[in-house]
């Protein structure tokens, strides 16, 4: 009885009207407010998941915000003392033959380009840099021509093919004013 004493009417008064009101609230909401439309039976058991309750068309997922952005780049600036490296294959091809083999030379944007003459229609060739490795298809005509950052002013690469293996260097002058970066993963 001391605990009731204690209370005035006041908090009473206040903790059941509010009582009150949260009874009255869920009543309506259930009574009133609740969407009565079935639920799907079979053989007279309910259903766990209720009718479709739209006819509409469901609304296309959110296009992320990554695949929106586009990115603005600039031209990368040209050098003037670019150093070209090329494979002897080169005159054979002027020539009118086929000489399997690979060339790589510097390119804009501290890229290089390496071009792989394998004379197979979808041949398969290996690009090796550092510890970097990318694998390629060549064309209908046996070539194949990748676009590769470079890492270093100074670049070896190691190019497989069906014909054997070759390894290129190639003095790329830009390359320490660009930061690339490469993602590998196995599988």
């Amino acid at each position: 009885m001391s605990m009731f004493a204690a209370l005035d009417k006041k908090r009473v008064v206040t903790a059941l009207v509010t009582l009150l009101i949260a009874f009255l609230t869920g009543h309506v909401m259930q009574t009133f407010l609740a969407d009565k439309s079935p639920v799907a039976a079979v053989d007279e058991a309910p259903d766990a998941a209720p009718v479709l309750r739209s006819t509409e068309e469901p609304k296309p997922l959110p296009t992320p915000p990554a695949a929106t952005l586009v990115p603005i780049l600039d031209a990368p600036p040209v050098l003037p003392n670019r150093v070209e490296e090329r494979g002897p294959w080169r005159d054979a091809a002027a020539q009118g033959e086929c000489a399997p083999g690979a060339a790589a030379s510097a390119a804009p944007g501290a890229t290089i380009v390496v071009t792989v003459e394998t004379c197979q229609a979808n041949a398969r060739a290996t690009l090796r840099q550092g510890d970097i490795t990318t694998h390629h298809k060549t064309d209908a005509a046996g070539r194949a021509e990748v676009r590769t950052p470079a890492f270093r002013e100074r670049v070896e690469l190691v190019v497989t093919h069906p014909s054997g293996s070759e390894t290129l260097t190639v003095t790329v002058t830009d390359a320490n004013t660009y930061e690339h970066v490469a993602l590998q993963w196995n599988g």
